[in-house]
Order: structure tokens, then sequence, then C-alpha cells
């Protein structure tokens, strides 16, 4: 093995990172590594290695040093606390080239400031190979980890920072699946295991929990996404089943408004400790507890998981993101929906009846950490990812392909000086709001945009063909392309190659005709593109789209559905033109005008595109009638329709992914290069929804089909 000398900087100095980076860097050294980590003041982890140096110089502060302040004392402190990191990337930076380490590897990277002192330290050490342990491939809000992270100045300098990357760590598949859809990285992203907490359990004695009396414990910052109101929500259900249950939240408030937490605890008998937990409180907080619950709403892994099963203690975790690939449903614990109280409550209180199973379960969560996520074994893949630094991306693909072009702005403008003028303050209010809430675009558009007139609008040219108008009203369509300058990237290159080989485009459900737009601007003929939309009213604007772009695509006014020649009523919705929604009974509606729509089948409307077998490409969006449409088309089952669908972030059953495999359809999870990554099962499916806000576009086809031969050059196998 190659002795390195390999730095690794956490500007926290305590936390999950902290000890995950610590841990990590105590293991490289008893590989044979000189290994140092650059932190914060007062490091709550010391070194116990000789070749592990710990150097406490960066300025900057714990995460728990939080406090109850004022608005005015926030800001104040985040100014200070924007200049405490700018220096400390200074200090850094004189630091590493004292040091000349073979490698740098960060964990986390929050602000611009982050990336431009990433692409500094490149400069300073230009032949140090730069890595990342990517526990959050993506940037996203402190506040509000659903939400990511975007700007004029942090989108181009973390692309370059992520250029980078002669190395990537992930902990799991479907973030090494995001890492890919979003970034470039110079080298290899391998996966490797989170590792133990052995750390925070030292020589604590704990007992077994079928000892242990009915304790169950929510571990971690009480943040939105990690679903401690979903536990709260399970409580009486729990409390019913098992009177003597007591609940335990341990942790730093994070996102969840402290006062409104422990009052609801308060009223549910519930033991909340709200705070940063220190090192030496842990053990304790394990060792009483019978089962640790995991609900969180989405998660790339979790190292709590790793804690529970540090202290041989089973867990009740959500099946979101790659959690389920560490957590194994009725050996080391169960797994339950996200968002499911009753799901929830069913679990934890199967394992405080039955003692024994919840120690049986905790003593093989015990027994898989140290035979398959020891930090030895962590070190040695790390070491073998420095080993193959800087080589090609092992993803089994061609270089990526550039990435997709944002969307164009060309005018803004409408009958009176005033549209024009509203259109200028959506924009300027977008700005703001992006660098303070980071929410209220829909707000924004609906209570400005009403000041305009009706013929006020504003045009796009969209990414490689065509031209988009909306109104300023919009906030559906406004948001995507002013704010984040991009509409489904990893659809961009599939229908495109599609339609440059001359396959024909079949946009049902079309909305306003952004794809069609795409589309028609690439096809040679306008036959070879049809556009169908229910909505009355968004079927106007279709036809709107079509005129603007010289009638360079078809449309059809008809409800995609299981037979032809039927009339059903379709509901629409003011809040946007994407919320009309079919219904089959008469007086289903239960708000929203109300019109009757023809019915047309997938079949009939690939006829009209393709009259002969051939393939054709067919985004389906018709807002839950998939199966219903998909269930009576033959020639999707016959393999000549290459079907775009969407899988909620919200549906944890992955419905239509479940019906496609169970019938033998092969599903490709698209990236934004234009690679189809085959996906092995439903597992693949799940573990990419992160995100239950998100819709997860995915391209499916029966095998052996035209469709399959259609798209296999852009086809990856598993």
């Amino acid at each position: 093995m190659t002795r390195r000398r390999i730095a690794f900087v956490e500007f926290t100095p305590s936390g999950g990172l902290f000890q995950f980076t610590a841990q990590l860097a105590t293991a490289l050294a008893e590989q044979g590594n000189e290994v140092h980590l650059f932190t914060g003041p007062d490091p709550e982890l010391g070194s116990e290695h000789p070749d592990f140096h710990i150097h406490p110089v960066l300025p900057t502060w714990h995460p728990g040093d939080v406090g109850t302040v004022n608005k005015v004392v926030r800001k104040l402190r985040r100014g200070v606390r924007a200049a405490q990191l700018a220096t400390a990337w200074l200090v850094l930076l004189r630091h590493l080239r004292q040091v000349r380490p073979d490698a740098v590897v960060w964990s986390a990277w929050r602000f611009s400031l982050d990336a431009i002192g990433v692409l500094l330290t490149k400069r300073a050490l230009p032949s140090a190979t730069l890595g990342i342990v990517a526990h959050e491939p993506l940037p996203r809000l402190r506040s509000d980890r659903t939400v990511m992270k975007t700007g004029p100045l942090l989108d181009p300098t973390f692309e370059r920072a992520w250029r980078s990357m002669k190395v990537v760590f992930v902990l799991g598949e479907g973030a090494r699946a995001r890492v890919f859809e979003r970034w470039q990285p110079s080298g290899p992203v391998i996966v490797i295991p989170h590792g133990d907490e052995s750390a925070l359990r030292g020589n604590h004695p704990v007992p077994n929990a079928a000892e242990t009396d009915p304790v169950v414990l929510f571990f971690g910052s009480m943040s939105t996404y990690k679903g401690v109101d979903v536990l709260l929500d399970a409580v009486p259900e729990i409390r019913a089943a098992v009177p003597e249950a007591r609940i335990v939240l341990a942790g730093a408030a994070g996102s969840v408004g402290e006062s409104e937490l422990q009052a609801r605890s308060a009223a549910l008998g519930v033991d909340a400790r709200i705070g940063y937990v220190p090192n030496d409180a842990v053990a304790t907080l394990f060792a009483e507890a019978r089962v640790v619950v995991v609900p969180y709403r989405w998660a790339n892994q979790s190292g709590v998981v790793h804690l529970a099963y540090t202290f041989e203690r089973p867990v009740v975790a959500s099946r979101v993101g790659d959690i389920p690939t560490v957590v194994f449903e009725g050996e080391t614990g169960r797994l339950v929906p996200p968002e499911d109280p009753h799901a929830l409550a069913g679990g934890v209180i199967e394992l405080l009846r039955d003692q024994a199973a919840a120690g049986r379960m905790g003593a093989a969560g015990a027994a898989w950490l140290a035979s398959e996520a020891s930090w030895k074994r962590v070190a040695e893949r790390v070491d073998e990812g420095f080993d193959r630094a800087g080589s090609t991306p092992d993803r089994h693909d061609p270089a990526p392909l550039p990435r997709v072009p944002p969307p164009v702005l060309l005018r803004a403008s409408g009958p009176t000086v005033r549209d024009q003028l509203v259109t200028g303050a959506i924009r300027l209010a977008f700005a703001v709001v992006n660098r303070t809430a980071r929410r209220g675009h829909y707000a924004v558009c609906r209570n400005l945009g009403r000041l305009a007139s009706a013929d006020a609008y504003v045009e796009f040219q969209v990414p490689g063909g065509g031209r988009f108008r909306i109104h300023p009203t919009d906030g559906y369509w406004m948001r995507p392309l002013l704010v984040r300058r991009t509409y489904e990237p990893e659809l961009h290159r599939v229908i495109g190659t599609a339609v440059d080989a001359g396959i024909p485009f079949l946009d049902c459900g079309a909305n306003l005709g952004w794809w069609s737009a795409f589309a028609g601007g690439r096809a040679p003929r306008p036959t070879e593109v049809l556009a169908v939309e229910g909505s009355p009213s968004t079927y106007r604007k279709l036809v709107a789209t079509a005129e603007l772009n010289g009638g360079s695509f078809r449309h059809r006014h008809a409800a995609v559905w299981s037979k032809s020649g039927e009339t059903i009523e379709f509901v629409e919705s003011d809040v946007s033109a994407a919320s009309g929604i079919a219904q089959t009974r008469p007086g289903d509606a239960t708000g929203g005008r109300v019109a009757a729509v023809p019915t047309s089948t997938l079949d009939e409307l690939a006829e009209e595109l393709a009259p002969t077998s051939g393939p054709v490409v067919c985004k389906l969006d018709v807002e839950g009638a998939e199966l219903v449409v998909l269930a009576a088309s033959q020639r999707l089952s016959q393999g000549d329709i290459a079907l775009l669908y969407e899988d909620h972030g919200n549906d944890p059953e992955s419905t239509v992914s479940q019906w496609l495999f169970e019938r033998g359809y092969t599903i490709h999870a698209a990236s934004e290069d234009g690679r189809l990554r085959r996906l092995a099962d439903l597992q693949a499916v799940k573990t990419l929804k992160v995100d239950p806000a998100w819709g997860y576009n995915f391209v499916a086809w029966a095998p052996g089909g035209s469709a399959e031969a259609a798209f296999s050059a852009l086809t990856d196998q598993d």
C-alpha cells in the first residue's frame, strides 16, 4: 500500500460529519498513512494514533453554539460567521501549503465561498488529489433540507469545484447516481460504508435491547425532513398499545420550532431533551433505549442507523434513499413508508412488545456493522479510491456530454408599460426571495402578476429548439425558468436524441407545450410531434404555443384514457395550468371548473403519429390515470413505445414503476448527459426518490421491441 499524506477539512469541530471524518482519519492512519485534520476550536474528539494529527486552527464554531436569539442578533451573527468562514479558508490555505498533502478531502460545501476555496486549493496545490466524501451530493438549505440551493454564483462555482474532484466517495448507490446526474467529477465515484460510531460508545456498558424498558429514542437534530412530527403523530397509537412506553427526543431543534416542539411534546408526555447532545451523554441515551426510530421524509444515508447498531439497537426507519441498503427488514429492524404514522407506530409497537425480537435484531445490526461496515473496511475502500483517483469516472459511460444550456429570456412584454414593469418587479422579487427565504415564488407571481393585463407575457427560448410564452402569474413555470434556469434537464437529451433520429414524439398531458415546442423545433416535419392536453383552458394556451412556433407541432384536445370516443369530466383548478384531473364518475369534482372532454387511447394517438409498427417516444403526464392508460395499450406491451413517465417522490410504493416491473418492462433512470441507466428492481427506483416534493422521470419499454433497439446506444446495463 502507498503511504500518503492526507489532509481532511472539517470546518465544524463537532457533530456527525466531524465524528465521521475523525474516525475515518484514524482508520487511515492505522493503514499506514500520515493524516491531518484541519478543523475549528475545541474539537470534541481527539487523536489516538501517532500518525493522525488534529489541527484546531480554523476560526469557526460548533454547530451546538446556537442559543435563542432575535432576528437582529441572528443577522449580525450571520455576518460575523461569514467573516469567520472567509478567514478560515485563508488560514486553511496557509496550513495546506505548509503540510503539502498528497490528497485533500472535504465532506461538505455549503456556500459559494466554499467552492471558491476549493478552486484556490487546486491552484495552490496543483499536484494534490482533491476529493470529497459527499454525504449529501446536492447543495440544500440548512433550514429546510428538502429545498435545493441555487444561485447565479453558487451554481457555476459548485460545478467547477466538482469538476476538480479527482475522486468522490458516497455512502450509497442512490447518492452515487445523483452525483452523476448533477455533477461532472474528474474521477471515479466510489460507494463506501458509513462505519460504526465506536468513538461514541467507548467502554460504556450496554445491556441487551431485550433487557431494557420500553423506551423509544429519536436521536439527532429535529429537522423537518427527519420526520419528528411523524413520530409525534404516532405517539397516541404507541401509547394505546404499550401504555408504559416512553418516547425520548434528543437533539438540537434544527428547523423545527423549539417552543412548538416542547409544547407538543409536553402535551403528549414525550421526554424532549432539546439541545446539542454531548458525546458523554450519547451512550446513556442508547443504552436505555429498546428501539431507535428514523422516520425521515428523505435521506441519502443515516449515521443514526449506524449509531443504533453500534449500541446493538434495532431500528424502525423510513424506506427512503439508501437507508434500505443498511436496514434489513425483519433482520436488523423494520422499514416503513415515509410520512405514515400508523405504519411507524406498528413497527415500534412490535419491537416494544417482542423483547426477544428487539434483542435479536439489535445483535444482528451490530454483527452486520462489524463485518460489512467497519472503519478498517471503509479505510481500505478509500485507499483504493486514491489509487484510482483521476481515472475515468466509473459509470461505464463515455465521457459526459456538455450540460443542457439554460433557457434564454427573450422578452417580457404586453400592450401596456405596466405589463413590462410588473414582469421586472417579479424578477426583482425573485432575486430577493432567492437570497432570503428561498420560498414564496408562487405568491410573488400571484400577487404581482395579477396587476398585469391578460395579454402580458414572458417569452423564453427553449434550449435546442422552439419558443415558449407564459403569463407573469404562472408560478409553476416562472420559478424553474427564471430561478432554477432549467426544466427536467434529464429528459432534454432523451427526447432530443429520439427526435433527431426521426422517432415521432407523443406529448400526452402536454400542459403549455414546453416539450412539444422543443421537439417541434428539431423535427423535420410538424407531423412527427403530437401534443395532447385535456384541460380546455390549458389546451387554448397549448394552441397559442403551437402558433408562436409557426405550427411546428400538431395538437389535440383529448383526455388520454383506456377507451376512445367517450366523454369524461375534467376538473380544472385555478392553481396552475398543470392541475387538471380526469374524473371517471360524474360529480367526483371537489372544486374547480368541470368540463366534458373527449377521450383517446394511447394506441390511437401513437397510430396517428406512426401508422405502421415502429418506435414512438411518449411522455405521459396524466395525473394519476397512468395505470388505466398503460393497461389498455398493445403497442406499449409490444415494445413499440418508449415511455417517459414520472414516479413522484410522494408515492412511497412507486405504483407505476411497480406495475411496469411486474409485467416485465425494463426501467431506466435518465441523467442530464443523456445516458439511460437500467435499474435492476423496484428498490433501485425507490432509492433514487429522496425528495417527497419532487417528481422523478424514468424511461421504460417492453424488451425486444423497436423502442429498445432505438435507444440501445444510450442505454447502460447495471
